[in-house]
Formats: structure tokens, C-alpha cells, sequence
């Protein structure tokens, strides 16, 4: 009786652990005969598991004939949802891309390569969502960009590191704010865009930060009031136009005094008044 009892508890605890391991099957898919298509694993509810292969197939790339088996893509899966590892190849087998991925949804920083090795772009990911990306040039950062709700800020550099652009996009609005900087850190411009289109007020600056023109835009052409400044804070122009043409009053500044006024009808002089003969600046 003690002898059959340990059997039975053998036995048991074989099938417990026969029972407890991952079932695992193997799947392949051809393109033809000759090509393989896709392979992995499959789990006993025939759902994918583990690394899965997909191949690039036999076709013409920049006059090349690709006529071999050549990795593509390697996804590792957890009961037939993208959950862990994900790698992109070129066609010489180098890493194009790499990232994870967690039921289903980018996670972490995904990062890209030039085919010389070299990071091309890193693009934090949660949930799925873009969180962050930077991309580089011979390992220099040339663009950075912060993703929020609804909003996108994306700064440039130059080649020494220099920002010289920020770009503040809402994209629930469809608007974006644009500013271009002077190599010392001031802005030099500052613009609008609503739907794709130039509108608002668009400022230009002096190297030292005092504004220099200011100008309005309706449906990508200049409509209103328009405004030019010397270096000394004084006015220098005040003019209209109307779908970018200069129109009504133009009126020309000196020292602070006024100096001339010239009427305009769509860019057409149809009147000039001069006030006085000192040379203008």
C-alpha cells in the first residue's frame, strides 16, 4: 500500500510538471517554395509566442535582386501580443531600429541607426504615445521634441549646438509659433501659422533684441497695419497693406519727426508729401 501510494504521488508530480511547462509549436510561411516568409512559436491556443521572424521577399532594390532569406523583423510575443523585444534590420543584417513593446504598445525609447552605426533618432514611447524624441548627426543632437496633450515643441540646433529654432505647435487648435534666433541666443523672428497658412502678428527682431518690424498676416498675405523700427527704439514706418500690397497712408519718420507720407493704391503711388529736406536715415 506505501508502495503504491508513492507511485501514485510520482506520477502526479510528473504530470504536474508535463502540464505546467509552455506548449510550443512551431509555424513557418512561405511566399513560394523557395522563400520563407515568416516563422515562430505558437502556444497551445495557436496564439503567437515568443521571437517571431519576418524575412524580407525577393524583389528589386535599387538594382539589386534580393533572392535570399534575409532578416527583417524580430518580435517577441506573449499569448499573440507584442510583449518585449522588437528589432528592424537593414539588408546588409545591421539594426535599423530597436525598441519594446508591452501588451501591445510602444514602451521605453525606441532608437534608429544610420547605416554606419550611428544613432539617428531616439523616440521615448508610453503607453504607445510619443513622449520625447531627439534626432542626431554624427552624434550631435540637430532636433529635439516634447510631446504633450495636444501639443508639440520641437526645438532645432545648429552644427555647434546653438538652438536656433522652437516650434510650438497646438494641434488641437492646428496653430504653431515659430521663432528663429540670432547665434548670441536672441530671437530674431517670430511667426504664426494657423492651418497651415501665415496669420497674426509676425515680429522681426534686431541682433540686440529690439524689434525691427512688425507685420500682420491674414491667410497667408499681409493685411493691416505694418510697423519698421530703427535701432534707436524710434518709429521709421507706419503703412498698410492689404493683400500684400501696400495701400492707403504710408507714412515715413525722422528723428522722431514725420517726414513724408505717401498714398498707395494696391502698390501704386498715387500721392507723396514731403515735410521736410533733411536727408532721410
Amino acid at each position: 500500500m506505501h508502495k503504491n501510494k508513492i507511485i501514485f504521488l510520482f506520477l502526479v508530480s510528473i504530470n504536474s510538471i508535463c502540464f505546467s511547462q509552455k506548449y510550443h509549436k512551431d509555424y513557418s510561411e512561405y511566399k513560394d517554395v523557395k522563400y520563407l516568409r515568416q516563422e515562430g512559436l505558437l502556444d497551445k491556443n495557436n496564439l503567437r509566442n515568443g521571437n517571431w521572424i519576418l524575412y524580407y521577399q525577393n524583389y528589386n532594390y535599387l538594382n539589386t535582386i534580393i533572392d535570399s532569406n534575409l532578416v527583417k523583423t524580430v518580435t517577441f510575443f506573449k499569448k499573440g501580443i507584442k510583449n518585449g523585444t522588437y528589432k528592424l534590420f537593414d539588408l546588409q543584417g545591421k539594426i535599423k531600429t530597436e525598441g519594446f513593446y508591452k501588451n501591445g504598445k510602444k514602451t521605453k525609447n525606441w532608437i534608429s541607426y544610420y547605416s554606419d552605426g550611428k544613432i539617428s533618432e531616439i523616440v521615448e514611447y508610453k503607453k504607445g504615445n510619443r513622449k520625447t524624441s531627439k534626432n542626431f548627426n554624427n552624434g550631435k543632437i540637430i532636433s529635439k521634441t516634447h510631446y504633450k496633450k495636444n501639443q508639440k515643441i520641437n526645438t532645432d540646433y545648429n552644427l555647434n549646438g546653438e538652438i536656433y529654432r522652437i516650434i510650438i505647435e497646438n494641434i488641437k487648435q492646428k496653430t504653431k509659433k515659430e521663432q528663429r534666433f540670432f547665434t548670441n541666443g536672441n530671437i530674431e523672428e517670430t511667426r504664426n501659422y494657423k492651418n497651415g497658412r501665415k496669420y497674426g502678428k509676425w515680429l522681426t527682431y534686431y541682433p540686440d533684441g529690439e524689434i525691427a518690424i512688425i507685420e500682420t498676416y491674414k491667410n497667408s498675405k499681409k493685411n493691416g497695419k505694418y510697423y519698421r523700427y530703427n535701432k534707436l527704439r524710434n518709429i521709421k514706418t507706419i503703412g498698410n497693406h492689404r493683400d500684400n500690397m501696400k495701400n492707403g497712408e504710408c507714412k515715413e519718420y525722422l528723428n522722431g519727426g514725420l517726414y513724408s507720407i505717401t498714398t498707395y493704391n494696391n502698390d501704386k503711388i498715387i500721392k507723396c508729401e514731403s515735410f521736410t529736406e533733411t536727408e532721410a536715415e
